[in-house]
């Protein structure tokens, strides 16, 4: 047996140790559930790694924006002449935020596609 308070009027009550599904208080007459097992569906699953495959992307694109960038960057650097660096430097300053962007987007998708590894990895008995 096990020993629940009641949602409504928290009042004790005993229930099998094994059932599950909705039940009324014997105190206060309101309905409850009790160890039901909501099942994800399978579209929030798809669209959820939907998501992290498009923040991949974006990531993969702004690493590679940011490396091209860098050396566009580097020979504009060289072919500038002496008064006009601020040009150079405001370009060669957006270069590495958007590299820094990228690895934010790669990082938010790696941890999205581990984070549901490691939900599809628990046991059962604990999901």
């Amino acid at each position: 047996m096990v020993e629940i308070l009641c949602p409504h009027c928290e009042e004790e009550i005993e229930l099998e140790d094994d059932v599950s599904g909705e039940f009324a208080c014997p105190y206060c007459e309101d309905e409850f559930e009790w160890n039901i097992q909501h099942e994800v569906q399978h579209s929030e699953e798809a669209g959820s790694l939907f998501f992290a495959a498009i923040l991949l992307l974006m990531g993969m694109l702004q690493l590679c924006l940011s490396y091209v960038g860098f050396f566009v960057t580097l020979f504009a650097w060289e072919a500038v002449e002496v008064g006009s660096y601020v040009l150079a430097a405001v370009a060669f300053l957006m270069t590495v935020a958007t590299g820094f962007g990228g690895i934010i987007f790669l990082w938010f998708a790696v941890k999205n596609v581990l984070w549901r590894i490691s939900r599809f990895m628990q046991p059962l008995s604990q999901k």
